[in-house]
């Protein structure tokens, strides 16, 4: 496995988002220890994969927020990457939900199933609806692929986001580079204006990274307003 390809992949993305979207890139936290690393190992009881075990040698995730909007929710769906605390501590939502499948869902997906072994996910990144991005390491031949579970959302099976890391971040910079859909989703910036919340006001002025589902939809808004990614930078 070429581990440089996956630097190659998280530098094109990342790179994107320090010069075009700044302040979701500055949220980024430093790279992760190898003690961190070794501990999320450890409760999981299974090595890493080794693209993900890179890309937490690359950055350590980014401060979780519970309210939205706010910085460093880049990754679609709102996503968020998790620090080594949030994936242990996913871990162990993940295992609740093994081992209540049987009873709930075991009728409905074949023992192969990618949802039937949550027990060997490992979450990376998470959004603030319950929700949750994952590598799976279940041996076999979806080992390293990437999924996305809207668990909060009461969803009943996962979506496949990509074949690997690599090719996630790969097929992610080309989105933000070209303005083309990920998954039925479009890369748009997200402009503030004007917020009522006095916890928001550090956001007028600002923008983030957003993706959209339906750019049609979006309605004018006096406090805030969308725009291609790939638009003149607001002056």
């Amino acid at each position: 496995m070429d581990i440089h390809r996956l630097r190659i992949a998280w530098g094109r993305f990342s790179g994107w988002l320090a010069e075009h979207s700044p302040d979701d890139h500055a949220v980024l936290l430093p790279p992760a220890t190898e003690e961190e690393i070794a501990r999320i190992e450890e409760a999981h009881g299974f090595a890493l994969h080794p693209e993900l075990k890179e890309l937490l040698r690359l950055q350590g995730g980014t401060p979780w927020a519970v309210s939205s909007p706010g910085f460093g929710t880049f990754l679609p769906g709102g996503h968020r990457l998790c620090d080594a605390q949030q994936i242990i501590g996913a871990h162990e939502i993940c295992l609740d939900f093994h081992e209540d499948f049987p009873e709930n869902w075991g009728d409905w997906w074949p023992e192969g199933a990618v949802v039937a072994h949550a027990d060997r996910w490992v979450v990376f990144a998470e959004p603030n609806n319950g929700g949750m991005a994952f590598v799976d390491h279940a041996p076999g031949p979806t080992y390293g692929h990437v999924y996305e579970f809207g668990m909060g959302s009461g969803a009943s099976d996962v979506t496949h986001w990509a074949t690997s890391l690599t090719d996630l971040f790969n097929t992610l910079a080309t989105a933000v580079e070209t303005d083309t859909p990920f998954q039925g989703t479009h890369p748009v910036f997200l402009d503030f204006h004007r917020f009522d919340n006095p916890g928001f006001q550090h956001l007028i002025g600002k923008f983030i990274l957003h993706w959209a589902y339906d750019l049609n939809a979006l309605p004018p808004d006096a406090d805030r307003t969308f725009r291609s990614v790939t638009a003149v930078p607001r002056e």
